[in-house]
């Protein structure tokens, strides 16, 4: 077993934060992946952005910290099995490989939700800065095609770089 690899906790429903705040109060360093997703908390107010969990009610926690004794203290964490094991009683464990490509891409985004179509957009860059449009839809991961109030109306596909929510408030 490599002392660098990394566990499961499962927590009880909705209790991710609060578990990941007990951890961190007991000396421990766990890891909630997250994302970002839109808010809305009413129908027609402006929606924000939010982090939620990537995996509900898990998080991770170095395997060399799961013997700690602090974990039975630990609220948030499901009472009867916070440690995820097989069957047979052996831990289930994650390479720090693999969860350092999971931080990674949290950080750059990869799980974000970020434009959709129907949203109010402003083209950010190149002749057309400025303009304010709605996004009609996704064509790739790296483009998004645009509804122009230039030219009587008109189609634009642009890179997702050059453009970023309209702030209405």
């Amino acid at each position: 077993m490599a002392r660098t690899d990394w566990t499961a906790l499962q927590t009880a429903p909705a209790a991710e934060y609060l578990a990941v705040t007990e951890l961190e109060r007991f000396g421990l360093n766990p890891y909630l992946p997250q994302f970002t997703r839109r808010y809305q908390p009413l129908p027609h107010a402006p929606f924000t952005f939010r982090r939620y969990p990537l995996f509900p009610r898990y998080l991770f926690l170095p395997l060399a910290q799961v013997r700690a004794q602090t974990l039975r203290l630990t609220r948030g964490l499901d009472r009867l099995r916070p440690v995820l094991s097989y069957r047979d009683g052996r831990i289930w464990r994650a390479p720090s490989v693999v969860i350092d490509q999971l931080q990674e891409a949290e950080v750059l985004g990869k799980f974000n939700e970020n434009l959709a179509p129907g949203d109010s957009v402003t083209v950010t860059a190149g002749p057309c800065a400025g303009v304010h449009t709605v996004l009609t839809a996704a064509i790739s991961a790296d483009t998004v095609e645009l509804f122009t109030p230039l030219f009587g109306g008109s189609r634009a596909v642009v890179s997702v770089k050059k453009v970023a929510h309209t702030h209405t408030q």
